[in-house]
């Protein structure tokens, strides 16, 4: 009987204090169709204040804000894609291929980047991503073809037929 007292008396705190220790420690379990991301900041990154996260997906892109408060060097955010529609139906389909960016922003302009890609796993998909200082290329900027030469010659500009006849001028009144 006074084991008894002793077990209850010690275990019931023993336990709380297991679960209150132990029951929140690292992200939160991985829920059916979503993208579970870890976010590491580098010494620019870690000075943002929001983030633009894209997923492109089979379907489409999916595009959201998150905010980061400045000076926290890691963050684990969830994204939801079981709840989208891109046309097709479920966004989170297993095996399709996938490609993450994350742009790091200090009251608007983008500081840090990161981006990876890969393939969503059967029920959710747990990624880690680096943010590190600088932007994305610009992929809209034309490369510069100044160096490349010229690849027609002029036997092929020779060879091609005028395609607009003179004009007859003998028809015209003479005024």
């Amino acid at each position: 009987m006074r084991a008894m007292r002793f077990v209850r008396w010690f275990a019931g705190p023993l336990v709380a204090a297991g679960l209150a220790l132990g029951g929140c420690s690292g992200p939160p379990a991985c829920r059916r169709g979503t993208l579970q991301v870890s976010l590491n900041y580098d010494s620019t990154a870690v000075q943002a204040d929001a983030l633009t996260v894209t997923v492109t997906l089979p379907g489409g892109p999916i595009v959201s804000t998150k905010t980061h408060f400045p000076g926290t060097p890691k963050q684990d955010i969830i994204l939801d894609l079981g709840a989208v529609d891109l046309g097709g139906g479920n966004g989170y389909t297993a095996g399709a291929s996938y490609t993450l960016e994350v742009l790091a922003k200090l009251r608007g302009s983008i500081i840090a980047y990161g981006t990876t890609q890969g393939p969503l796993s059967p029920t959710c998909t747990l990624q880690s991503l680096n943010l590190a200082a600088g932007a994305p290329p610009d992929l809209a900027t034309p490369p510069d073809l100044g160096g490349v030469q010229d690849q027609a010659t002029p036997a092929d500009q020779a060879a091609l037929p005028d395609l607009v006849p003179p004009l007859d001028l003998s028809v015209l009144p003479n005024g």
